[in-house]
């Protein structure tokens, strides 16, 4: 009986042996180290897939070039692409394109209208596009543009700017970036006049300089944003004299924590 035993155990042991060779070789079986690669490989699926619903805005170039005898005219503007609702891209590629065509058309007419003749110099018109930050969420653009009708003393630059909230789909204004009612506008005209005063160097003029950064709304509407911070631009003559150029002044969200704090549309460019 127990030589019985023994036999019919060697031989379930056997059984049992070739099953599980079989399932081995059929990979019925992983080892830990393939689950474990398995787990990480469906992972990295879910934040592919995940990543394809993230819809980054793509900026690209439009171009309006026109040459005469009398003028000359070179306007670069964007044209967004890559956002979830079309409509919403196209309203803002709308937008770049009309204000190009309009400038293009202002300058015409000012020219025809204000040129000396007698001036041999030819006519100019150029507008660049720059980027200055953007995520699936905002856009910041900068618009530079330089302008010259024959008889004037020298060209004219100056700044246009736009910054958006893709997600509410609207314009943002200085106020977006602050708590409601705070008189945000005092600390950063204190901040504003330093760094005028060191960029301007010695063509630093207090008057100007206090009078293109006093705490006034209309000075500090041509301002662009970052995850860090805001950038204030100054256009010739706004807080220096013409020879001190185009000043731009930053400061950091954290440096206005007590007027910034409340803020979503800081919270949500500081976190994403």
């Amino acid at each position: 009986m127990k030589k019985n035993n023994g036999s019919l155990i060697i031989s379930l042991a056997a059984v049992l042996f070739l099953a599980a060779f079989w399932a081995w070789q059929e990979g019925l079986f992983k080892s830990f180290s393939e689950e474990r690669t398995d787990s990480v490989l469906e992972e990295e699926a879910r934040q592919e897939e995940s990543a394809e619903n993230i819809f980054i805005p793509q900026i690209n170039e439009k171009r309006i070039d026109e040459q005469t005898e009398r003028y000359s005219i070179e306007i670069r503007y964007p044209s967004i692409i890559g956002l979830e609702d079309v409509q919403v891209s196209e309203e803002i590629s709308r937008y770049f394109k009309d204000k190009a065509e309009k400038a293009a058309q202002d300058f015409k007419k000012d020219e025809a209208e204000n040129a000396i003749e007698e001036i041999e110099a030819q006519s100019q018109l150029i507008s660049s596009c720059q980027p200055f930050w953007h995520n699936n969420s905002f856009l910041s653009i900068k618009t530079e543009t330089m302008y010259y009708v024959r008889g004037m003393a020298h060209p004219s630059t100056y700044i246009s700017v736009f910054n958006y909230d893709i997600i509410n789909k609207k314009q943002l204004e200085l106020g977006d970036f602050f708590n409601p009612g705070s008189d945000y506008l005092e600390e950063i005209s204190v901040k504003a006049k330093e760094e005028v005063k060191k960029q301007a160097g010695e063509y630093y003029n207090e008057f100007m300089a206090n009078e293109g950064t006093s705490p006034k709304k209309e000075n500090y509407e041509n301002f662009l944003f970052d995850k860090t911070g805001l950038t204030f631009v100054f256009s010739q003559y706004q807080a220096a004299p013409y020879a001190a150029g185009i000043i731009s002044v930053k400061i950091p969200y954290s440096e206005l924590l007590e007027h910034n704090g409340e803020s979503e549309t800081v919270k949500k460019i500081t976190t994403e």
